[in-house]
């Protein structure tokens, strides 16, 4: 059975955004390759990594991370985008909460 290759959750914010809203996703590939693609003509500045999680699981830790957010208020900006209106330090504490039941993250 092949092992699974592991992939990357990650917070990103965007100098041109405001403080408190962050871009939370998912990628199988290193994050600054993944920053590096959503930086188009639709954003001014690029987007700075603030934090990732690398883990197999990382389908179900990014949809944890959506949800814990998500079970608390109403934080997602757009329904159907990963932006959220929630400061980076408290993501980044959300994360180290998912990384703690994930056995590899």
């Amino acid at each position: 059975m092949a092992t699974k290759e592991p992939g990357y959750v990650y917070i990103l914010t965007n100098p041109s955004f405001r403080e408190d809203w962050v871009k939370i996703g998912k990628s199988s590939r290193p994050v600054d390759i993944r920053s590096k693609e959503l930086d188009n003509t639709a954003v001014p500045l690029p987007f700075e990594v603030f934090a990732t999680m690398k883990t197999v699981k990382y389908n179900e830790a990014e949809k944890l991370v959506h949800r814990y957010i998500e079970r608390f208020t109403n934080l997602r900006i757009r329904n159907n985008r990963e932006f959220f209106n929630i400061k980076p330090e408290e993501a980044l504490e959300i994360f180290n909460d998912v990384a703690m039941v994930l056995e590899d993250a």
